[in-house]
């Protein structure tokens, strides 16, 4: 921020405002100049004459000087005056007065006594409002001390007069109180110097200090993710000895020496530690999210630990899923020629031993290799590579799910942290030729040919192997009799059992020429055993490929293959998911959010497109439908026909696993949907898939005059008062009545449909209109364009976005229990208001109605506050508002055609 425009916009601001409410001068009787036209003979006159000029000749004459000199002639150019603005020519163009420019003259006017007309007072007040947000102010002293950040301005009408919105912080550590006072009551406030604007050096000052704590606050925050994330889940854990090392703490001024940490309930951090060499006595340090600034080595030093100990973990894992157990140790052997990966080298094998070391070795001679924690992730990251691909060539082998493919395929998911990280692992490998069977044909074309019938013996030995990515897993006594590879098994195991015996009696350089020669008796007999077994790999694919259809481009599992039960535990409970669904809820609402800032004509939902349905034709709820046709375009989907898991095991269908479902959560009960577009519906049922192709892109007609109607007198209880501005539809509860910008004021039917549908959602809400924090407000905004975005889809018009607030993205992100709320209240809003809807449409012709399968009778108490929604604002407000507080958060609708079940991941 230019802090030095801040502090300048300041003083405009006090002195603008001694202008607008100083008693003097709201006195003054002069007319507000009329429109005038100032030909050059008359402005070479008023810059002759003697006599004094009035404030509009002054600004004429100027201004055409200005344009004089800028068009490089003598004579004066004509300067208008007309409706509020001055303009004049340069060199033929009409050069007219910035908005900025006509309001500071308006304000020099009213200083020098004329009377404005009300708009133009209007705008005089939005541009000093409008100056004010981005300022910092002090309020208060000593202790009670407070800073202020103005946030924002908000314009007034008829209804309501324009406010403020502002924050006070007693630190820069603290939570925000939030504020919203008239502009008036503000500038009193500045006036009285109750508020005293911060200079540049404190308002930057102030700046970094909230910076530094936003900061720290959001590690913290990704720290506490990271820790939900690990596999197994880490909520705690020691700092072991031998890594131990002591911190300075700005926090405590001392050195101390880290011990353990934990992750309590609330999800705030225990750190404990000893002070110096003092390590008898234990303390402890609380990190929460409002003091993460002051302990971000203490978090520093978690993390590091956090990623060592899950780094461990997953190695641990892999190697108990991929290696051969040895007495208490597990030892791998990676089937890759070039092994695995170092920073420096390869390993040919890798050892875990039951202390929970990892050594890594070489050939020939199995020298230990030293490894760092660079090396350690390298090797995870071989590990993965090794098991997806052993997947791979499982699931080749046989098309049945073995117990060792669904370990090992549940323990790499979770390790590589979601579903689509797994699948796309395993789609690079499935999209090469099968890795093992490449490698084992490289190492063979330099030294073996092998002719068909050698190969075909290879059979029996194939059969018995173990595992389909290790050549050597299969049963040596298999391998056919009188051929090379017999032979060369016999050679080794001849030259291994000469070395045992004499190992004892022979001198070092015996024994190194001996283990050379056992070494080569080994890679021969490998290379050989890997090229037999590459070319039969090769010629019983080839003979599939000519037997099996053409491959389709997808890969299919079937319904319950690729997904797992949900883990029991903190992170996984039943409360957890649906908080889950709903965060994935708001981020998906958040996104399109953003999209509409990028792109302000794009609407909440394009009105041609087709409704979200079942596979049988059910309508979704209005909360559903809206987030599954935001999906829907999100993904790319052409057909919105959504399917549960019940509807695809019942015709038989397999899921595509390249993404994942989407969870359907109404607070009570979970359900996993599909688009039909994951599953291999096409390709089974091409017929039917065409005619819904076709079906979803006939566009229903717009039925707006369902919602039109009730703007006449009788059809609604609120009033429709045609009388407010575009894009600032409001609801007064006092009067009860929805203030609207006329109809022909409007662009298109589209955005005077939409103003209408936000003030009906409001007009609903009639105790939440009471609220006017500004924290309240913001909330309601959203919640009343998300009531209107559904409303428009149901209506079939485009509901484009108006005000964008950076507050809503941040709650639809971060708390999802607002976005439950919104969305429900959003939902029974519409209900409501459609409910009247049907009453009017039924009381012009008994015949006609709407699909309000998604509705509540209209003669029943919907939010449960003792009166039924026909009468509800005509009720005494004492006995409506009793509820308001209690019925915000108990607007749940049920989900169709649903039934109880954990939704899958």
């Amino acid at each position: 921020m230019n802090y030095q425009t801040s502090q300048s916009k300041g003083d405009r601001f006090m002195k603008g405002w001694q202008t607008l409410f100083s008693k003097s001068q709201q006195t003054g009787k002069k007319p507000f100049p009329k429109d005038r036209f100032f030909s050059p003979e008359e402005l070479e006159f008023l810059d002759t004459t003697q006599s004094e000029l009035s404030l509009l000749e002054k600004w004429a004459l100027q201004l055409g000087k200005w344009a004089r000199d800028k068009s490089e002639t003598s004579n004066f150019p004509q300067v208008k005056w007309q409706a509020g603005r001055f303009s004049t020519w340069v060199d033929n163009i009409e050069e007219i007065d910035s908005k900025n420019k006509q309001i500071e003259r308006f304000r020099q006017l009213k200083a020098n006594g004329y009377v404005l007309p009300s708009a133009y007072e209007s705008m005089i007040e939005d541009k000093l409002g409008k100056d004010l947000v981005g300022m910092f102010f002090k309020q208060g002293h000593g202790n009670k001390e407070r800073i202020c950040t103005v946030d924002a301005y908000i314009g007034g009408n008829s209804a309501r007069e324009s406010h403020i919105a502002y924050s006070t912080f007693l630190s820069p550590s603290t939570q925000p109180e939030l504020h919203e006072i008239p502009l008036a009551r503000f500038q009193q406030l500045i006036q009285s110097k109750e508020l005293v604007q911060l200079t540049p050096e404190e308002a930057k000052s102030w700046v970094k200090g909230r910076e530094l704590v936003e900061a720290a606050r959001k590690d913290f925050m990704a720290l506490q993710k990271d820790i939900g994330k690990t596999y197994p889940l880490n909520f705690g854990g020691d700092f072991p000895a031998v890594s131990r090392k002591q911190i300075f703490s700005q926090f405590l001024q001392k050195n101390i020496t880290p011990l353990s940490w934990s992750l309590n309930a609330k999800d705030d951090m225990k750190v404990n530690f000893y002070v110096n060499d003092r390590w008898e006595k234990v303390q402890q340090l609380d990190i929460t999210p409002l003091n993460a600034h002051q302990h971000m080595e203490l978090l520093r030093v978690v993390k590091t630990q956090l990623e060592s100990d899950n780094l461990n973990a997953h190695l641990e894992k892999l190697m108990s899923c991929l290696g051969n157990k040895i007495g208490d140790s597990i030892l791998f052997t990676p089937n890759s020629p070039g092994g695995i990966q170092t920073t420096d080298d390869h390993a040919d094998g890798v050892l875990l031993s039951n202390t929970g070391k990892l050594s890594a070795f070489k050939k020939p001679k199995n020298v230990e290799i030293p490894l760092n924690t660079d090396d350690l992730k390298l090797i995870k990251e071989g590990l993965i590579k090794e098991g997806v691909t052993k997947i791979a060539l499982l699931q080749s082998k046989s098309p049945e799910e073995t117990e060792q493919l669904a370990q090992l395929t549940k323990e790499l998911t979770m390790i590589l942290g979601s579903k689509q990280a797994f699948n796309q692992h395993l789609s690079h490998v499935l999209s090469s030729p099968e890795p093992s069977q490449k490698e084992f044909k490289e190492a063979s074309k330099e030294d073996h040919v092998n002719d068909q019938q050698e190969v075909a013996l290879m059979k029996d030995y194939v059969q018995s192997m173990k595992d389909a990515n290790n050549p050597f897993s299969g049963d040596m006594m298999l391998l056919p009799d009188e051929t090379e590879i017999k032979t060369l098994f016999q050679e080794q195991e001849m030259l291994e059992d000469d070395y045992e015996r004499n190992v004892s009696s022979m001198d070092l350089k015996a024994r190194n020429q001996m283990e050379v020669q056992i070494q080569k008796s080994v890679d021969h007999y490998e290379k050989k055993l890997s090229s037999l077994i590459g070319d039969y790999f090769s010629q019983e694919k080839l003979q599939q490929k000519k037997n099996a259809p053409e491959n389709e481009e997808k890969v299919y599992m079937s319904s319950e293959d690729g997904f797992f039960e949900p883990l029991k535990g903190r992170w996984h409970t039943e409360e957890h998911l649906h908080t889950q669904a709903y965060s994935q809820y708001g981020k998906l609402i958040a996104d399109r959010l953003s999209l509409q800032v990028t792109y302000p004509e794009l609407p909440w939902i394009k009105s041609n497109a087709a409704l979200p349905q079942g596979i049988n034709g059910d309508k979704f709820d209005s909360k559903t439908s809206l987030l599954l046709s935001i999906l829907t375009e999100k993904e790319g989907y052409e057909v919105p026909i959504y399917m549960t898991l019940d509807d695809i095991k019942r015709e038989n269908l397999k899921v595509d696993i390249s993404k994942e479902g989407f969870c359907l959560s109404d607070g009570k009960t979970l359900q996993t949907v599909y688009n039909i577009e994951q599953t291999n519906f096409s390709m089974e049922h091409p017929q039917k898939w065409e005619q819904l192709r076709k079906s979803c892109k006939v566009s229903a007609s717009k039925q707006t005059s369902v919602i039109g109607m009730l703007t006449e007198k009788g059809k609604y209880p609120a009033q429709v008062i045609f009388d407010g501005r575009k894009g600032l539809v409001s609801y007064s509860a006092k009067e009860d009545a929805i203030h609207l910008a006329p109809h022909q004021l409007f662009e298109s039917e589209d955005d005077y449909m939409r103003d209408l549908s936000i003030g009906l959602v409001r007009s609903t809400r009639k105790e939440a209109a009471k609220l006017t924090r500004y924290e309240h407000l913001v909330k309601e905004e959203l919640l009343a364009h998300m009531g209107g975005a559904m409303i428009g889809q149901r209506c079939k018009f485009d509901v484009k976005g108006l005000d964008y607030n950076k507050y809503w993205k941040d709650l639809l992100k971060q708390d999802p229990g607002f976005t439950k709320h919104a969305l429900t209240s959003a939902e029974h809003a519409v209900n409501i208001i459609f409910q009247y809807v049907e009453k009017a449409n039924q009381a012009e012709s008994p015949d006609k109605g709407i699909d309000l399968r998604t509705s509540t009778p209209i003669d029943m108490d919907v939010d449960g506050n003792g009166i039924i929604e026909s009468q509800e604002n005509m009720a005494a407000d004492t006995k409506q508002g009793e509820n308001e507080q209690a019925h915000d958060h108990k607007e749940d609708t049920m989900l169709p055609h649903t039934s109880k079940s954990k939704c899958s991941r």
